[in-house]
Order: structure tokens, then C-alpha cells, then sequence
């Protein structure tokens, strides 16, 4: 058992529900096999973030397939609203409301309920648990693994967040897993072939956003994929456009793929669910 493993069971152990943050974009790739394991029955709030990047229309199926879980509910916000506050305090209300339900004695004695954020690096926690807190009680960036450790947030309303490092998977038994994460920016950049990443993110949305695409990095007729184009001469047109040279002004294909990532990971070329529910 890894030790970042072995903390979350410990941690598991003192909390009387869990809140689960997923990538809207990516909802079941963001989410670690390893948790359902161990969250066992505890009842559990599934967030799904940056709703405001993914298709609205799968961001409903997604909830309603994920909220037929046993003991779960679940809500997609835009953590940079100032909504999402209302809708998480609202869900958590809940939660805490079925917590007493459940155990007439912490009604009695007024104990809180304590929550565990759990969910692989970079989908959010930290920024959920400053906007459930209302002030800046966790760190955040745009960068996986910002937070180290545990710490206790006390949010009022007898809730207390516990946080928790980003959980990984151990290993991708499937390649598109890691694909689809290191696209949504879950994966540091630096661990991960970019060229790779971009070209299965193009081909990925192509279809619906290459129109976008070519037009945003003026880029020529031949490089639309639909028609067979090699991503590579994507990348190049990407960093002619955008004056990405290296030496000699020869294109920096690296660079190129790293931007074109950036942008989608900003939701530049619009609002997109890279897995799909039929």
C-alpha cells in the first residue's frame, strides 16, 4: 500500500462523508479506481468542476449517471462563479442534514460533520474548499500537486472540510486514461510526452472544433486532420503563427504543442466534454 494510500484510509476512518472532485471534461478518467474502495458506504458528494469548459448538455447526463450511484448526490459548478459557493454550501447542508438523520447522538452533542476532499491532482479541491470556507483556507494553482498535506477547514454551518493531497492512479492499465488526463492538465507536463498529449486532444475534438482550431492559429487549408494532414504540420503552422522558432527560425514543434494544450485546457476553442455518455 503507498503511503499516500495509506493516509486516505486513515483519513477515511475519522470522517462521516466525502466530497469526490472530477474534471466535468473528463468525468471518469478524473476519477481514481482506487477511491470507491474505499469510501465503501460512506456517503458522497461528486463535484464535477470547470462545468463552465465542458459540453452543458453532457454535463447533465454525467450527472444524472453518476448521482444514481449508491449514497451519492451529485452537482456541477464553475468554481470561479459566484454560484458555485451557494450550490456547494446547499449540497453540503444536505449532506449534513442526512448526517444527523443518521446519528440522533451528534444531533445531541452538536459534533460537526467532517468531510473528506478527495480526488486526483489539479480538478479543483483546494479552490472548492476556499469558496465553501470563504476565505483563502487552502493553497491553489494551476499546477497538479500544489497541496502536500492534510489540513482541517472549518467552513461553519457544522461542516468541516478535511483535505487531502491528490490521489493518482498507481497505473494506467489503459493509455487513454493518461491521455485524457495529462489533456485536461492533471498530469505535469513535464512527465508526459506533449506532442503525444496534443495530437490525441486534436484528433480527440477535431471534428467538432477543427474549424476553430485553424482559424484561431490562421493556419492553412492543408492542415485541416479531417483531410488526412499529419499533426505535426499542425504543430508547425501552430508555431509559424504564433512565433514559436527555435534557432536558425526553425518551428519549435515542443512549444507549439505545449500552447496548443494551454488554450484547450482554457476552453479556447469552446466548451468541450472529451467523454462522452450516449
Amino acid at each position: 500500500m503507498t503511503k499516500a494510500r495509506r493516509q486516505l484510509k486513515e483519513a477515511l476512518a475519522g470522517v462521516g462523508a466525502v466530497i469526490e472532485v472530477v474534471d466535468a471534461r473528463v468525468p471518469r478518467a478524473s476519477r481514481n479506481p482506487e477511491l470507491g474502495g474505499l469510501i465503501a458506504a460512506k456517503p458522497r458528494l461528486l463535484v464535477l468542476t470547470r462545468a463552465d469548459l465542458a459540453d452543458e448538455r453532457q454535463t447533465q447526463r454525467w450527472l444524472s449517471h453518476l448521482g444514481n450511484e449508491p449514497n451519492a448526490h451529485a452537482v456541477a459548478v464553475d468554481l470561479c462563479s459566484s454560484a458555485a459557493a451557494r450550490v456547494l454550501k446547499t449540497a453540503c447542508r444536505r449532506m449534513r442534514e442526512e448526517f444527523l438523520r443518521r446519528r440522533p447522538r451528534a444531533k445531541a452533542t452538536r459534533a460537526p460533520l467532517r468531510l473528506l476532499v478527495v480526488g486526483v491532482p489539479n480538478v479543483g479541491k483546494s479552490t472548492l474548499i476556499n469558496r465553501l470556507a470563504g476565505r483563502k483556507a487552502a493553497r491553489t494553482g494551476d499546477r497538479p500537486a500544489v497541496t502536500r498535506g492534510q489540513q482541517v477547514v472549518k467552513v461553519g454551518d457544522g461542516i468541516d472540510l478535511l483535505d487531502s493531497p491528490g490521489l493518482l492512479w498507481p497505473k494506467f492499465e489503459d493509455q487513454e486514461v493518461g491521455l485524457l488526463l495529462a489533456a485536461s492538465g492533471a498530469i505535469r507536463e513535464e512527465v508526459v510526452d506533449v506532442t503525444e498529449v496534443a495530437a490525441f486532444a486534436a484528433l480527440r475534438l477535431w471534428e467538432r472544433r477543427g474549424e476553430e482550431i485553424v482559424r484561431r492559429f490562421s493556419l492553412a487549408a492543408e492542415h485541416d486532420l479531417k483531410c488526412g494532414a499529419n499533426f505535426q504540420d499542425v504543430l508547425i503552422g501552430i508555431a509559424m503563427s504564433r512565433g514559436l522558432l527555435g534557432p536558425g527560425g526553425t518551428p519549435d514543434i515542443a512549444r507549439a504543442a505545449s500552447l496548443f494544450l494551454r488554450e484547450l485546457q482554457k476552453g479556447e476553442f469552446g466548451r468541450e466534454t472529451f467523454e462522452v455518455l450516449q
